[in-house]
């Protein structure tokens, strides 16, 4: 057997669920089995004094009046207490309601034995126990008072009582052990409601300590098992997003290297293409056909400027120049930008403020260029109109304040859940696939998250969540005390 099951090899290590159950099925046990013997003794003992006061009373009285020698009246006498009476003088019986054989006996065993020094000065019963061929007796032994050495014996067999003491101890014999049934079943049923949620908890945290962050406790408990099982799932969850957070920063870190080489040997040649081009351009009569087939090309090497962009935006730190900002105005100057855009493409816009917010420290031009790509996304999902929504709202626990922006476009393809924040990855035919993983990034450079997540119908809701923080709680190396240009 292994350690585990045995303590230094001599005793099996009990489960808290054993040492729980045992402990109280012993004590009921025994309490039940005492109480039992307590009972049947005191009532044996009840009655067996009964017995002798009614033989000390018989003896007294037969041995006070001249009836001790007198057959008749100790066959009545009998009838009565139940018992034999015997009568001896002078080692033999003078009297008795015994058959001359038994009674032969009797004497035999009586003056055989030493009779009680207290038997010839007192004038009271003595009581003995004895053994008459293998059965008990009870008997009183007392002299006459006559004044001769007669000697009065009245003999009671005890084997009823030991039966009836037997009878009723076999019932409640049977009854202290159907209790400790009954009191081990319910020990074991209270115990496994404790032990099996932790056994869940052990189950639980073996599959944490081997990397499964999806191992969670279910139980349905209130009290400190459940607290306990609450902190251990909130604890899974953050090892889960700790994990995810460190193979997304280093995707990024890796991703990001690859892209400033990528950019570094794109944007000199490019820049080189643009400026010929342009050169070209201004020699050309303006109106001619040669000029217009230029402005393509130069459109062109625009969008490859903005993907260039992308990528070095990618590779560098995220530098913020943080300032008090109204969380409301930053969104409602980013659909003024868009209104025109969103108006032509046929896009309603549905904004709720929250008047009660209170404002944030934050970059609002690296929040504003997060808003437009969201807001542009969302556009883009409904090619053929529909309606956009813009909300803002503070979290329950006062410390974050939420912005969320929605359209009822597709939504998200489940196969694509996972994805949305790789670098590269787009659903788009012109998409370059860094427009979310540099929102994502400006956002989380403030201590905020970023999460797209299905609408319920139809559609797909961005949540961007802020901290509420004043300027002493900033992120500590991302303040930048210059300018820089937003979108």
């Amino acid at each position: 057997m292994s350690a585990r099951k045995w303590d230094q090899g001599k005793f099996p290590i009990l489960r808290i669920r054993n040492k729980l159950t045992i402990p109280f099925i012993f004590l009921a046990f025994a309490g039940i089995a005492a109480t039992a013997l307590l009972s049947v003794n005191l009532i044996s003992g009840i009655l067996e004094q009964r017995h002798e006061k009614q033989l000390m009373a018989a003896s007294e009285l037969l041995s006070r009046a001249n009836f001790a020698r007198n057959t008749s009246v100790l066959q009545r006498v009998k009838e009565i207490v139940d018992a034999d009476v015997l009568t001896i003088e002078g080692g033999k019986a003078v009297a008795s309601t015994l058959n001359a054989s038994d009674e032969l006996e009797w004497v035999t065993l009586l003056e055989s034995e030493e009779r009680p020094e207290s038997a010839t000065v007192m004038q009271e019963p003595i009581v003995r126990r004895v053994e008459f061929r293998n059965r008990p007796y009870t008997l009183t032994c007392q002299l006459l008072l006559d004044g001769s050495d007669a000697m009065l014996v009245i003999l009671r067999e005890t084997s009823d009582v030991l039966q009836a003491k037997l009878a009723v101890t076999k019932p409640i014999a049977v009854i202290a052990i159907m209790m400790a049934v009954l009191i081990s079943l319910i020990s074991h049923l209270v115990t496994r409601s404790i032990t099996s949620p932790l056994q869940n908890l052990a189950m639980a945290s073996k599959k944490l300590a081997a990397g499964d962050w999806d191992a969670m406790v279910e139980i349905g408990t209130s009290d400190e098992v459940g607290e306990l099982a609450a902190d251990l799932n909130e604890m899974a969850r953050e090892l889960r997003r700790g994990e995810e957070k460190l193979l997304r920063s280093e995707k990024l870190s890796m991703t990001g290297y690859l892209a400033a080489r990528v950019a570094h040997d794109i944007r000199n040649p490019l820049f080189s293409i643009k400026l010929r081009t342009q050169m070209i351009c201004e020699r050309l009569p303006a109106g001619s056909a040669d000029r217009a087939s230029l402005q393509p090309i130069l459109k062109d090497i625009a969008q490859v400027e903005w993907v260039v962009q992308g990528l070095l935006d990618l590779a560098s730190p995220v530098k913020l120049k943080l300032e008090s900002a109204d969380v409301n105005e930053v969104v409602e100057e980013v659909l003024a930008s868009m209104s025109e855009h969103l108006e032509h493409a046929g896009i309603e816009v549905d904004w709720k403020p929250n008047a009660d917010l209170p404002p944030i420290w934050c970059d609002a031009g690296r929040i504003k260029q997060v808003l437009l790509n969201l807001v542009l996304n969302a556009a883009e999902a409904m090619p053929e109109g529909g309606m956009l929504g813009a909300s803002t709202r503070l979290e329950d626990d006062q410390e974050s304040v939420v912005i969320e922006i929605w359209d009822v476009g597709e939504g998200i393809d489940t196969k694509d859940k996972e994805r949305l924040f790789d670098p590269f990855f787009t659903t788009k035919r012109e998409g370059v696939g860094l427009g979310l993983v540099n929102a994502r990034s400006l956002v989380e450079s403030h201590g905020g998250s970023l999460e797209l997540l299905p609408r319920d119908g139809r559609g797909t809701r961005a949540v961007v969540r802020l901290p509420v923080r004043s300027d002493t709680q900033a992120p500590e190396g991302k303040v930048d005390d210059g300018t820089h240009s937003g979108c």
